[in-house]
């Protein structure tokens, strides 16, 4: 196998000795072609990764011995002899696009050179080329002798947008199977750039969770979409009655992050801005408010008569500390612990709680003359909204909490709940010219 690249055209080729190879074509889409290639270990190229859904971070780590991909390990360095032969048909194979499968001219037989850009390449089966590419060899230098089926696409334009939006869709088809989560998808479309570059200049930007399978981050995008699902005053209007609110936020935060990607969707083929890229400008302030009211909830619990540890909406580390990643130096108070420049409390206000409080703040967002969400006040006075409200708010929800048994899933889904709370903000705040 060897490869070239002109740099003019940005194409790269490969050449490869295949066992056998069969073409299919459909004839309602006589253009496009479906090349199947058996194709030995030592001949399985270099392809690029760049379509692919899964990162090459989640290529590069070590798979656990009992994952999908330890199992897969397994397989290539055929730890049982009966394994021996049949990789090809145990394994799904390596799925690719590609410009063109042509013969070598005055190769041998089933040798075919495969041009492509430099970003197209695999869309499914990174980690079976990854893998073979790791294991395929012995240690003394030779191939295992097993093969893998290639299944080269060719026939799309560079450059044509439709025929990049379809293979997308084909990569996305493609790794259904795989189980590849729905973060992994919007991440590799760019439907979450706004937000990585909203928040590139804070102290957590390394720590979220954008795809599948990151190491080391703990916080989940799908959180940051609740949150921001909250604030969605046209989707979910302050009305005195018949009023709609934000549940599923802590009930269905894969069903709002599918509301994410279809928003996202919507707003690429239309050139409309997306309601949640809309809320690019407060987005920091939302995460440092949850924060914050996470944090400070329970101790207002506590004024109250309340004990944080022992009521099931509120979460207490006891020997530990709960960091608390959104917040600002300034946001520590009584009880509070910096560590790393990390605020640390000793208890947290559960999600169930804690959407319908968040929530409640958005009857003093408005938008602005391009449709971008804004603060009606500085957000210095919003956070003084909470420190005179918090005690009120606490203890509706300490009152509302027992005829749901205090749970944390029945109080987030009763929107009785979520009414009294927006409600006391507004009185809190003065903006009662948002109520419907």
């Amino acid at each position: 196998m060897d490869s070239s690249l002109d740099k003019g055209e940005m194409m790269i080729s490969f050449t490869v000795k295949a066992r056998d190879v069969r073409r299919l074509t459909n004839s309602s889409t006589s253009h496009l072609q479906s090349h199947f290639l058996i194709v030995p270990f030592e001949q399985v190229p270099d392809f690029p990764n760049d379509i692919n859904l899964r990162t090459t971070e989640d290529l590069n780590k070590a798979p656990r011995e009992t994952s999908v991909y330890g199992q897969l390990t397994a397989s290539i360095l055929q730890k049982d002899p009966w394994e021996q032969d049949y990789f090809y048909l145990r394994n799904k194979g390596i799925v690719a696009i590609a410009s063109s499968v042509t013969p070598v001219e005055g190769g041998e037989r089933n040798e075919f050179i495969i041009s492509m850009p430099e970003n197209w390449g695999i869309i499914d089966g990174g980690h079976t080329a990854e893998q073979i590419k790791k294991h395929g060899q012995r240690p003394d230098g030779s191939w295992i002798d097993e093969c893998v089926i290639i299944h080269i696409i060719t026939g799309f334009e560079q450059g044509n947008e439709n025929h990049e939006k379809i293979i997308h869709q084909i990569a996305r088809g493609q790794n259904t199977s795989e189980v590849v989560q729905l973060p992994s998808i919007t991440h590799h479309l760019g439907g979450f750039d706004w937000i990585k570059e909203e928040l590139s200049n804070t102290s957590y930007s390394d720590r979220i969770k954008y795809s599948e399978n990151e190491r080391g981050k703990y916080i989940d995008v799908r959180d940051i979409i609740c949150s921001l699902s909250c604030m969605d005053i046209s989707e979910y209007p302050i009305k005195r009655v018949d009023a709609k609110h934000s549940i599923l936020s802590a009930t269905g935060r894969t069903a709002l992050l599918q509301r994410f990607v279809n928003r996202y969707q919507d707003s690429q083929e239309n050139g409309n801005l997306s309601e949640y890229e809309a809320m690019r400008f407060i987005l920091a302030d939302v995460l440092r408010l949850r924060n914050i009211i996470a944090k400070d909830a329970p101790k207002a619990h506590n004024a109250l008569g309340g004990r944080a540890g022992s009521i099931e909406y509120i979460r207490s580390a006891k020997s530990k500390t709960i960091e608390f990643p959104f917040l600002l130096p300034q946001d520590k108070n009584n009880g509070d612990k910096i560590d790393s420049g990390v605020i640390k409390a000793k208890d947290e206000l559960f999600k169930g709680p804690l959407y319908p409080i968040l929530a409640s703040f958005r009857c003093m967002l408005e938008k602005d003359e391009n449709g971008y969400y804004r603060w009606d006040r500085d957000f210095e006075e919003v956070i003084e909204v909470w420190n005179l409200a918090k005690s009120e708010i606490m203890g509706h929800i300490r009152v509302r909490g027992k005829d749901v048994g205090n749970l944390p899933d029945s109080i987030a889904k009763s929107p009785s709940i979520w009414q009294t709370l927006v409600t006391t903000v507004i009185l809190t705040s003065g903006t009662f010219r948002n109520f419907q």
